[in-house]
């Protein structure tokens, strides 16, 4: 006789159908020596156990990774900056005036500029230096001295001692020593690490 549908109550909701739970299927071909034997059979009814939490750092950003050896070596390595070429004004009397810009305007007072101009005022005790002497700029390398039209004029020296007065307003390469009016000075290179 077959079975009857079970009577759900006045005002309740009919219930499914009841069907007979599938029996465990068993696989068609026997487990294969060494492939499947070794492969584990999760158990449906075992609980999942969680993974180990791994350290989190408590700041933002991204996680730090551990250091391989070349990233090591990389902060260990000393960055090598180039060698910076500076030079300076060393003045008969002991003064000496760093160059700080490839354009310089040299004299007892000279006027302010934009800023692209270097502006090295002099005290004088001969007075024979004007308001604004001359000017010296940096050429690939090499300094060039012009007389801006002072009333003393300038002279440049060679290393043999020649010593010959500038026309004004021509520019000349600066050889070892150079003299506005009575106020002499050399100009000398010095080599330290760039900033």
């Amino acid at each position: 006789m077959p079975a009857q549908p079970a009577l759900a109550a006045p005002g309740a909701l009919p219930l499914p159908p009841q069907h007979p739970a599938p029996a465990a299927t068993v696989p068609a071909t026997p487990p294969r020596a060494g492939v499947d034997a070794a492969l584990p059979v999760p158990d449906p009814l075992a609980t999942v156990a969680e993974p180990p939490a791994a350290d989190v750092p408590t700041t933002l950003g991204a996680p730090r990774l551990p250091a391989t050896d070349d990233a090591e070596a990389d902060a260990e390595r000393t960055v090598v900056r180039p060698r910076a070429v500076r030079w300076r004004l060393r003045l008969d009397d002991g003064r000496v005036v760093p160059l700080e810009r490839p354009l310089v305007v040299i004299g007892r007072r000279p006027p302010e500029t934009d800023g692209t101009t270097q502006v090295v005022a002099l005290p004088d005790t001969t007075r024979t230096l004007s308001k604004t002497h001359a000017r010296l700029e940096l050429r690939d390398g090499t300094w060039w001295v012009t007389d801006l039209g002072s009333t003393n004029g300038v002279v440049v020296a060679d290393a043999d001692g020649a010593q010959r007065l500038l026309p004004r307003g021509e520019p000349a390469r600066v050889p070892a020593r150079v003299r506005l009016g009575d106020v002499g000075m050399v100009l000398e290179q010095r080599t330290g690490r760039a900033r």
